[in-house]
C-alpha cells in the first residue's frame, strides 16, 4: 500500500509517544537536544494520524504483545484525531528537552498496526539502529504476521523477511521470543545485554524440561512459578558479575546449562526404568514440591541481597521483574532500596565534593 503523508509542523503538547519496550539513554536524549539546537531538526519526526478507533486497535496490539496496560482515556485527541509518535522516539525527548512548542513532523495517513509496523520497519532498514531496536521490529512484525496470517511459523518468516534483516539477525530474535515477555522487556530495559539474553533463550526449553522433570504434576501455575523463580535467579547472577561484560554474561548462561544438564540427566536415569519407582518418586515430589518452590525464592532473594551496595539500580529492576512475573508485593523493599540509593548517591557526591576541595587548597 502507497504511504500516503505530509509535511507540517505541530505543537509537540498534540504528539504522543507510548511507553517503548526499548529504553532511551538519558546520555543519548541529551547528546541529540544538543545536536537540535545547534542544526536545527535535519529529518522530522515520523507520525500516525489516527481516529479513536485506529488508535485503540493499536493500543490492543502493544498491549497484548507486550503485556503492558496502556490506556487510550490517559491520552488525548485533537480534531478528531490522535498524532502518535512512531518512528523518532529519541529526536522527539530531545525536542521537548529543548523546550520546542512546534516540531517538524511527516504525519502519515494510515489506518492498522500492520501500516504502522511497515513504516518502522523501513525506518530501521534506512537508519542505522541499535541492535535491541531492530530485535523489536523483527518480533513485532513477526507476530503481526502470525494474526494475519502472512506466515504460519518461523521458517516462513525468515524466507519471506529475508531482504529486511540478516538472517543472523532473523534468527537471534527468534530465539530471543523464546523467553517469557517479561525478561525479554527487562533486557530491552537496559539490565542485561540483548547478546546474553540471546544465549539464554537458547537454553529455554532445557529450562522448562528442568522444571517439568521436577514438578509434581498437580497445579500448572506452580510449574509456571518454579520456571519463573529459574529465570529470576538467572538474572540475579548475571547482573551480580563484578564486571558486567557480554563474555561474562555468555559464561553465566553456559554454568548454568552444564548444571541443568548434569541434573536432568540424573533426574532421567533414575526414572528411566523402574516404573514403581516412577510412581514413588511422583509421590515424593507431590509432598516435596511447596518447599522446592520456596527454596527457589529464598536462593533469589539471598543473591539479590548480595550485590553490591552500589548497585541499587539493578537490585531494584530485579524486584520489579519479580512482582511482574510472579506478582510478589515488593513495594515496602523497592521503596527502602530508592532511599539507600538517595543516600549514598548524596554521600558519594559529598565525598568527590570533599575531595575537590581538597585538590583545589
Amino acid at each position: 500500500m502507497e504511504d500516503r503523508h505530509e509535511y507540517a509542523k505541530i505543537e509537540s503538547y498534540k504528539l504522543i509517544a507510548l511507553p517503548q519496550v526499548r529504553k532511551i539513554k538519558n546520555s543519548r536524549i541529551a547528546e541529540l537536544a544538543a545536536s537540535i539546537a545547534t542544526k536545527g531538526l535535519i529529518n522530522a519526526i515520523n507520525v500516525a494520524r489516527l481516529t479513536t478507533e485506529e488508535f485503540q486497535n493499536y493500543i490492543d496490539f502493544i498491549n497484548e504483545l507486550w503485556e503492558e496496560n496502556i490506556k487510550i482515556e490517559n491520552y488525548q485527541a485533537y480534531d478528531g484525531y490522535y498524532y502518535l509518535v512512531i518512528a523518532g522516539h529519541s529526536r522527539f525527548n530531545a525536542c521537548k528537552l529543548n523546550g520546542m512548542e512546534k516540531i517538524d513532523v511527516k504525519i502519515h495517513y494510515v489506518n492498522t498496526p500492520e501500516e504502522i509496523l511497515g513504516i518502522q520497519l523501513d525506518e530501521n532498514i534506512h537508519e542505522k539502529i541499535s541492535e535491541e531496536r531492530r530485535a523489536v521490529a523483527i518480533i513485532e512484525n513477526y507476530y503481526i504476521g502470525l494474526r494475519r496470517c502472512w506466515w504460519q511459523n518461523k521458517e516462513e518468516f525468515v524466507i519471506k523477511n529475508k531482504h529486511n534483516f540478516s538472517r543472523k539477525d532473523l534468527e537471534d530474535a527468534l530465539v530471543f521470543i523464546e523467553l517469557p515477555k517479561a525478561i525479554q522487556k527487562h533486557i530491552f530495559a537496559g539490565n542485561v545485554y540483548y547478546d546474553v539474553g540471546i544465549e539464554l533463550g537458547k537454553i529455554s526449553d532445557l529450562i522448562l524440561k528442568y522444571e517439568t522433570n521436577e514438578w509434581d504434576g498437580k497445579d500448572l501455575e506452580s510449574l509456571e512459578q518454579a520456571i519463573y523463580w529459574r529465570y529470576i535467579e538467572i538474572m540475579a547472577d548475571i547482573q551480580s558479575q563484578r564486571r558486567k561484560s557480554i563474555k561474562g554474561g555468555k559464561k553465566v548462561i553456559k554454568d548454568w546449562q552444564e548444571k541443568l544438564e548434569k541434573k536432568l540427566g540424573i533426574i532421567i536415569s533414575t526414572v528411566g526404568e523402574d516404573e514403581q519407582m516412577s510412581i514413588d518418586l511422583e509421590n515424593a515430589l507431590e509432598r516435596q514440591y511447596f518447599q522446592y518452590l520456596q527454596a527457589r525464592s529464598e536462593e533469589v532473594k539471598i543473591k539479590m541481597q548480595a550485590l553490591k551496595n552500589d548497585r541499587f539500580n539493578e537490585v531494584i529492576a530485579l524486584y520489579q521483574l519479580g512482582t511482574n512475573m510472579l506478582g510478589i508485593k515488593t513495594a515496602e523493599d523497592i521503596k527502602t532500596l530508592e532511599s539507600f540509593r538517595e543516600d549514598y548517591v548524596s554521600d558519594v557526591e559529598h565525598g568527590y565534593r570533599l575531595r575537590k576541595t581538597k585538590e583545589a587548597v
